[in-house]
């Protein structure tokens, strides 16, 4: 959500767009992407995307070296995500006359994940020019920027953040317990600031005996 009222505050015409495929969280997401766009008066494009990542990862070789721990698996199921996401959302852009895509990735997605980099949607232009003549633009403006960052950039910019959704799991109100849960507790705890996220459980955030400090939790892409 961030990455819409960042791309306003530029000066962008926006048109939000929401990925909508089976998942947990999906109609938590969704509430939560109209209601920002409700606010903002602008246009949510919903894209259903047919199958999820998961179900890529059903079809591949188990025996294969390249998925032979859980981590491997859980980057290839990220690749074949990201792929199918900005696939789709580059087809609507282009169709529509639209020439920058603006993306949410963090240096904490980055280091959890390091493909991530830069370098990888500059490859996804680079491919789009190629196949289309077209150049597109795929932006990733807080690429270095932690999740405490962007929680800060998000109060500065007036995102409801009351109203955003960050749960794997898609219950009434946050779990308090999932990766991504306690991963955005963190973000408000380093920044010293009250989180007025609504948790199920209260987030139990581990502390570094070294740092004094809870230790370091990132959210998947």
């Amino acid at each position: 959500m961030t990455a819409v009222y960042y791309a306003l505050e530029q000066g962008f015409s926006v048109e939000a767009i929401f990925l909508d495929y089976d998942y947990a969280a999906r109609d938590r997401e969704l509430d939560c992407a109209m209601d920002i766009a409700d606010i903002l008066r602008l246009r949510l494009h919903t894209l259903r995307i047919p199958f999820a990542p998961r179900d890529i990862r059903s079809l591949a070789d188990r025996s294969s070296p390249l998925l032979e721990n859980a981590g491997n698996q859980s980057d290839m199921v990220l690749f074949q995500g990201l792929v199918i996401w900005l696939a789709a959302s580059a087809t609507y852009a282009l169709t529509s006359q639209i020439r920058t895509i603006i993306m949410g990735t963090n240096k904490d997605d980055v280091k959890m994940h390091p493909g991530l980099q830069s370098g990888f949607f500059e490859a996804f232009e680079t491919l789009v020019r190629l196949w289309t003549g077209t150049h597109m633009r795929m932006l990733s403006p807080f690429i270095n920027l932690s999740k405490s960052d962007i929680v800060r950039v998000a109060i500065e910019l007036g995102v409801p953040l009351e109203r955003t959704w960050s749960c794997e799991a898609g219950g009434k109100t946050h779990c308090g317990e999932c990766a991504h849960c306690l991963a955005r507790s963190k973000s408000f705890m380093d920044l010293s600031l009250k989180d007025p996220t609504e948790y199920e459980t209260n987030p139990v955030l581990v502390l570094s005996p070294d740092a004094g400090r809870s230790t370091e939790i990132s959210e998947s892409y």
